[in-house]
């Protein structure tokens, strides 16, 4: 005989899947007869609030609460200084204490009819409040002592759900970015954010910029020394900055050197950042290509992954720089029998057979600069 299967709990939906909170808020407002829930975040450094996530509760109701909020700024400090874990109540003895939140009480509807409210507040260390809150109609009986236990318990596990959550996004993000980065393995790479501020640059970029031949880094962030292509990067970057969708064109464009040689590509992607307790983001990821700098394979990775000696690791390397036998020879001042000995086990560690099957090896591989 099979056993009972239990049906899931609140705790089965934080734990199987930490990111699925409607499925959450949804177990979670049946379990305890609620119209609605939403955690809400508070940001402690200004008056304003953002919707974590809800169920049950329409657009109308958020403007409704917003609009009470906004009106009585005691009662928005009052939610953001909640202790952790705090269960606040009509029945509690601390609403008698504080006239604003019996006020707040008092005054909020629901779709046009009172409502019975709890709140439930959870203290983070990144500058906002994470609330819990809880809505139900005044004909509904309001929570018991079972219940606010039940709360209580499931307070620190949304706290830490919710952290692990924001850590996923963040995660997911930049891995879209590198991705996208590794595309262009062996050009400078720059990430740059609307004040553009250098979020980070690849050592090739650093070589490009460190030249500078059209773009470096200054006080006001990356710019472009040139006026008219300056021009061009800015009102191409506000077009990505301020747009309110996703936008999805590259602009690309090429800045000429002062000694006349080939230019320096500009290819500017933007990236779109969306976290779940932030507002949008936006970042754009700059590749430079530059026909003066071309990738090398990254020395120790030969060492490690092929054991080349050091001899072997330089040999490789100055055959992908496009030195032939005697050039190399003459650069390592080695006999050029000496360095087609090293090349033969070269071929043999690499498995490969012709020196154009190695080169096209070589210039696969993860590069060093």
């Amino acid at each position: 005989m099979k056993g009972k299967v239990n049906e899931p709990t609140i705790f089965d939906f934080l734990i199987q899947d930490p990111c699925d909170w409607e499925n959450f808020l949804s177990n979670f407002s049946k379990k305890l007869d609620l119209d609605g829930a939403a955690l809400l975040i508070f940001y402690q450094d200004s008056f304003r609030y953002e919707n974590f996530f809800s169920f049950g509760l329409n657009k109308n109701f958020f403007q409704n609460f917003e609009k009470i909020l906004k009106n009585n700024s005691l009662l928005f400090n009052s939610l953001k200084s909640l202790p952790e874990g705090k269960i606040v109540d009509k029945n509690e003895e601390f609403q008698g204490k504080n006239l604003e939140f019996q006020e707040f009480f008092e005054k909020f509807l629901l779709e046009g009819e009172k409502v019975y409210i709890f709140i439930s507040g959870i203290l983070n260390n990144c500058k906002e409040n994470l609330i819990l809150i809880g809505f139900k109609k005044g004909n509904k009986k309001p929570l018991i002592q079972k219940e606010k236990d039940l709360i209580e318990k499931i307070i620190p596990y949304i706290k830490v759900v919710y952290q692990y959550c924001i850590r996923i996004q963040k995660r997911d993000c930049y891995l879209d970015i590198l991705k996208r980065a590794i595309e262009f393995e062996g050009k400078g790479i720059i990430i740059i954010d609307k004040n553009l501020n250098v979020i980070f640059l690849n050592k090739i970029a650093e070589a490009i910029l460190s030249s500078k031949e059209g773009l470096e880094i200054t006080k006001y962030g990356l710019e472009i020394n040139d006026p008219v292509f300056s021009i061009h990067f800015k009102k191409s970057l506000k077009k990505i900055f301020n747009s309110e969708n996703d936008v999805k064109e590259d602009f690309i464009f090429a800045i000429p050197k002062k000694d006349k040689t080939i230019p320096v590509v500009v290819q500017v992607i933007p990236i779109s950042e969306k976290l779940y307790v932030k507002e949008n983001q936006r970042y754009a990821l700059i590749i430079l290509y530059d026909a003066s700098y071309y990738p090398t394979p990254d020395p120790e990775f030969l060492t490690r992954v092929f054991r080349f000696t050091s001899q072997e690791k330089n040999i490789a390397i100055l055959l992908t720089k496009g030195m032939d036998l005697k050039e190399i020879s003459e650069e390592l001042k080695i006999s050029l029998h000496t360095v087609r000995t090293h090349l033969k086990h070269i071929y043999s560690k690499t498995n490969t057979a012709r020196q154009a099957e190695l080169m096209k090896l070589l210039l696969s591989l993860p590069a060093g600069y």
